[in-house]
């Protein structure tokens, strides 16, 4: 078996994996398209060399290994700003479920110390009642007096 078989192998067991990751939901269609393209032109360029000198030709390049290094650094680059991008979203999300998750706890704590007072939740602004005309919240126990 020479290299050339070894690779178009171990190709197509790592676009197996990726799409079998992708079936089983551990990793995001949007995620591993990159893979997916990196992959398919590795597999081309294992089943037809001569299509890399062809393309390097067309492109400009005079050796086939720079055209093969400029593509792996543009990819590697996108990979980066893709990865950074994804990244950044996490972020924004785990601070505002870190915001979320203390506004519940301090709503938590006020219902635990005063258990007759009604959340803001219970009673939304715009509904308004006889205790509380602001709708923000009211004492239940004070309910039905003056």
């Amino acid at each position: 078996m020479d290299i050339r078989c070894g690779l178009i192998i171990i190709l197509v067991i790592l676009l197996l994996a990726i799409l079998n990751m992708i079936r089983s939901g551990k990793m995001s269609m949007r995620y591993a398209f990159l893979w997916i393209i990196l992959t398919a032109i590795l597999l081309i360029a294992a089943i037809a060399p001569g299509f890399l000198d062809t393309l390097a030709g067309w492109l400009g390049f005079e050796v086939t290994s720079n055209m093969i290094f400029v593509v792996a650094i543009f990819l590697l680059l996108m990979i980066s700003i893709s990865l950074t991008r994804i990244v950044s979203e996490q972020s924004l999300s785990i601070t505002l479920l870190t915001q979320e998750v203390s506004l519940l706890k301090k709503e938590l704590d006020d219902i635990r110390e005063n258990p007759g007072i009604r959340t803001a939740q219970e009673n939304p602004k715009g509904k308004e009642n006889r205790n509380d005309p602001e709708g923000v919240a009211y004492d239940q126990s004070r309910e039905g007096t003056i």
